[in-house]
């Protein structure tokens, strides 16, 4: 049902993936909005590419975005849309972050697309059509206990191994590094 805006917006996260991409470990302008969060360049311009896609396929919805406000035009049609979620860590160059971007329909969200550029890790959900992760369906185990899931118990048990073995990583990035252990 929602097919054209689901090609709009992912076509959007990805164009945007791309500037964050560029512009990760390279993060020159940094301003502050508030106490604590952070507005860099890449926060700027992805938003803005975001914005004229929308703006350009569906000029009469309205647009609520984290660094601009609200753009209020048809309030049954709103698109939420945080183009850098995760600007701290893109900040200091930790490689956890997303482009983020939700459509909502007479006030009910009905699809959204979270984008992790650096990692190319791509999520979809329409309502009632599922979730994705890289075009492959997703879903919520219906395990009830945390230490009967088959995922966490394997993630676990790899990264146990791993360790035995001295095989953590360290990811190094031009403007600094991080280290964490990678599965």
């Amino acid at each position: 049902m929602w097919e054209k805006e689901m090609n709009i917006v992912r076509e959007a996260a990805i164009e945007s993936g791309k500037i964050l991409n560029r512009l990760f470990g390279q993060t020159q302008q940094i301003t502050k909005k508030g106490d604590i969060d952070l507005v860099t360049e890449a926060d700027v311009q992805s938003e803005r590419l975001i914005l004229q896609m929308i703006s350009r396929h569906f000029p009469q919805d309205s647009i609520m975005t984290e660094e601009s406000g609200y753009y209020n035009h048809h309030p049954q049609r709103v698109w939420i849309i945080d183009p850098l979620d995760g600007t701290t860590n893109f900040a200091h160059a930790f490689p956890f972050f997303a482009v983020s971007i939700a459509f909502q329909f007479q006030r009910e969200v009905v699809l959204g697309v979270v984008f992790n550029p650096y990692m190319n890790e791509h999520f979809e959900a329409v309502k009632g059509m599922g979730a994705s992760f890289n075009n492959k369906p997703i879903k919520v185990s219906q395990t009830k206990d945390l230490g009967e899931s088959g995922s966490w118990r394997i993630s676990c048990q790899m990264k146990n191994q791993k360790a035995k073995e001295g095989k953590n990583e360290k990811i190094s990035h031009s403007s600094g590094s991080s280290d964490f252990s990678r599965l």
